[in-house]
């Protein structure tokens, strides 16, 4: 598929530190606190990671689903157990990024976020120049040698990855009226550049191919490069082309993880 006729979407902002690393939780066998490996994830690596780290201390079996139409996660266990939300690690636990109040969950064995999670990154125009996952290929190190006489060839390379590209076209604060094929967004200069801060630390998003189906297609992926920089580090956004109010990213091209 190399023509959008949607609008999509970028999900993004799963980030976990020293600050945030902890989830205490209580299996009948007295408090327990997982210990999350500090570092960026997407949606659904972050919730491997959460089943991963209470699976290591609890006595349950553990397993964390998420929900994409919601954005939520649900954590369940073979037995009862209780999440401490209120436990004296409420400074420096991880339950706010992953949507819980601030209420202890007890005497079930599944809980489900209250509020959505992450942030949810819309362009308002469909993606421009876009080339879907599927249809680009880069060699890693790749070489090629042949004989002299061309008959003999040889390729040696340490592996390969699949690429999107994109430019997020036609960006403005300005009320574009109704029925517009622009969206209307009175912050969606700053939404843009809060999304490219994020990805030019090259952290990792989930691309959502078309917003109004989340489930569908959904694929992790790393900024691999932009117009103003090969290695993905820096970013420029500039006006449209013969417009005075719309910007651009330019060229985006996205690594599937």
């Amino acid at each position: 598929m190399d023509q959008l006729s949607n609008r999509s979407a970028f999900l993004y902002n799963y980030i976990v530190t020293t600050t945030n690393n902890f989830l205490p939780f209580n299996d009948g066998v007295g408090d327990k606190l997982a210990q999350l490996r500090t570092g960026s994830y997407t949606f659904s690596s972050l919730s491997v990671e959460i089943a991963r780290a209470m699976n290591q201390v609890g006595e349950n079996e553990y397993q964390c689903l998420i929900d994409r139409a919601n954005r939520t996660f649900t954590i369940s266990a073979d037995g009862v157990f209780d999440l401490l939300l209120t436990s004296i690690y409420s400074e420096s636990d991880i339950f706010e990024v992953i949507g819980f109040a601030v209420d202890d969950k007890t005497g079930l064995t599944t809980y489900t976020s209250d509020n959505a999670t992450g942030t949810l990154f819309k362009p308002q125009f469909v993606l421009q120049n876009y080339t879907d996952f599927e249809n680009e290929r880069i060699s890693i190190g790749g070489v090629r040698n042949e004989s002299a006489n061309g008959i003999n060839v040889e390729n040696v390379k340490f592996g390969s990855y699949n690429v999107m590209t994109c430019n997020i076209k036609y960006v403005t604060n300005n009320n574009m009226g109704r029925g517009n094929t622009i969206e209307n967004n009175q912050n969606a200069m700053q939404e843009l550049r809060d999304f490219m801060n994020y990805i030019t630390d090259l952290r990792p998003v989930e691309f959502i191919p078309d917003r109004d189906q989340p489930t569908m297609d959904v694929s992790e992926c790393l900024l691999n490069s932009t117009r103003e920089s090969k290695s993905g580090l820096n970013y420029k956004i500039k006006r449209v082309q013969g417009s005075t109010r719309h910007f651009e990213t330019g060229e985006l091209k996205f690594r599937r993880i």
